[in-house]
C-alpha cells in the first residue's frame, strides 16, 4: 500500500492534471500551441529579415560581403550568426557571430560587417540567424556558387 501512495498515485495524478491542463489550452480557440518556442525556422519569419548584397555567383578570390535588411522584429536586441554551408555535404564552412547587436527600426539596413572568401568551387547556402535574449529565433537563407 505504500508503495501505491509514494510512486503509483503521483504519477496517476501528474497525468490527469496535465491531460486538463493541456485539454483546456488546446480548447480554447484564440490559443496556439506551439511545440518548439526555440527555432524560428526559414518559412516562419515572414520575411522579417532580407539579405542584402549576396550575389548568385562569387569567384575563388572574391569575398562574400552581405548586410542584412531589418524588418518589424519582435525585439530590439539580439546575437546575429551568419554561416556559410556547403550544400552538397550540408557541412558549416565559416561562421561568424555578431553578439548583442540591437536593431535601429529608423535604419532598417544593419551592417554586420560579414566577409568571407570561399576558395573551393561549389555551391553553397548562407544562413543568417538572429536569436534574441528571450531565445526568439529569426532566420533567413540564401542559395550563391562559387566557381
Amino acid at each position: 500500500m505504500r508503495i501505491f501512495v509514494v510512486f503509483v498515485l503521483p504519477v496517476i495524478l501528474s497525468v490527469a492534471l496535465g491531460t486538463a491542463v493541456l485539454n483546456g489550452v488546446v480548447a480554447q480557440p484564440d490559443r496556439e500551441l506551439n511545440m518548439w518556442p526555440f527555432g524560428g525556422g526559414h518559412g516562419s519569419s515572414g520575411h522579417l529579415v532580407w539579405i542584402i548584397g549576396l550575389s548568385e555567383e562569387y569567384s575563388t578570390s572574391e569575398p562574400v560581403e552581405v548586410a542584412l535588411q531589418v524588418g518589424s522584429l519582435p525585439f530590439s536586441c539580439g546575437d546575429i550568426y551568419v554561416t556559410i554551408y556547403d550544400t552538397a555535404s550540408n557541412t558549416a564552412v565559416t561562421q561568424s557571430g555578431f553578439l548583442s547587436q540591437c536593431f535601429d527600426m529608423q535604419n532598417p539596413i544593419h551592417q554586420v560587417g560579414f566577409s568571407e572568401i570561399i576558395d573551393t568551387p561549389g555551391s553553397y547556402a548562407l544562413t543568417v540567424q538572429i536569436v534574441s535574449e528571450g531565445f526568439t529565433t529569426i532566420d533567413e537563407r540564401g542559395l550563391f556558387t562559387v566557381k
